[in-house]
């Protein structure tokens, strides 16, 4: 098996779900083929990033130049990692990838994408159109637009600054601080304001998002209140698991 490299903290939370998902998912298969226990599982190298260091270093939408430390501090840990020994990277975080090419531009070392991972996804279940939810970064950033297309999806229009400055509220306090149950319900009543139901997927980009439907904790898809929901953290487990394995 390969050796995985990941960079967490980002927020802590989702880097437990993110390593024990991978190790599950990866033991499982070593059970099903057969295998005398203990199943293995897979070397991980675990850089865990301080995420208010890693917000502080943030810029701004409209400029480029302002993202040079966050793009280098993100860059030099992905190395951090390969000097490690990591077969292969990923960022354990949907924001960060906003920069993903800027941060692995002429990088000698393979880094799986959320992004990629998301839309495959999304194409599988034939969705017609994504919302996207997650920080305030991820949904004014045109770079899962960008993707989605590629794929031949749409994406719903930017959602009004107020609604996009309140998810992130949310994600600052509850589900940050392991109360997603509670956002639940606003994040529900965005969806239907926002996202038909007949036509739009919604991509949890953010990953503790998907902590707010723990039943389908480890669903890289699920309907929930008669919407499809996509979980990108699942998404990039399984890209992360098929690249261990392959």
């Amino acid at each position: 098996m390969k050796k995985i490299g990941m960079i967490g903290g980002l927020a802590w939370p989702s880097t437990i779900e993110y390593y024990k998902m991978i190790c599950t998912k990866v033991s499982d298969f070593h059970q099903k083929r057969g295998d005398t226990p203990p199943y293995a599982v897979p070397e991980m190298v675990i850089e865990s990033a301080n995420i208010a260091e890693t917000r502080a270093l943030r810029g701004k939408t409209s400029d480029e130049t302002s993202w040079a430390k966050f793009d280098e501090k993100f860059r030099s840990t992905l190395l951090k990692l390969k000097a490690a020994g990591a077969d292969f990277g990923f960022i354990a975080s949907n924001t960060p990838h906003m920069r993903i090419q800027s941060i692995t531009k002429d990088l000698d070392f393979k880094v799986i994408s959320i992004l990629d991972a998301m839309a495959q996804t999304a194409r599988n279940e034939q969705a017609q159109k994504v919302l996207v939810l997650g920080t305030a970064v991820t949904m004014r950033a045109p770079v899962y637009q960008k993707i989605l297309n590629q794929f031949h999806i749409e994406t719903v229009p930017q959602l009004p600054s107020e609604i996009i400055d309140e998810i992130q509220h949310l994600i600052d306090t509850d589900f940050y601080t392991g109360n997603p149950i509670d956002a639940r319900a606003r994040l529900l009543a965005i969806c239907h304001e926002y996202a038909e139901k007949e036509t739009t997927a919604i991509s949890l980009a953010r990953t503790e998002l998907p902590l707010a439907f723990p039943d389908q904790a480890e669903s890289e898809t699920f309907e929930f209140d008669g919407f499809q929901f996509i979980n990108t953290t699942v998404a990039h487990v399984n890209a992360v698991v098929e690249e261990v394995l392959g």
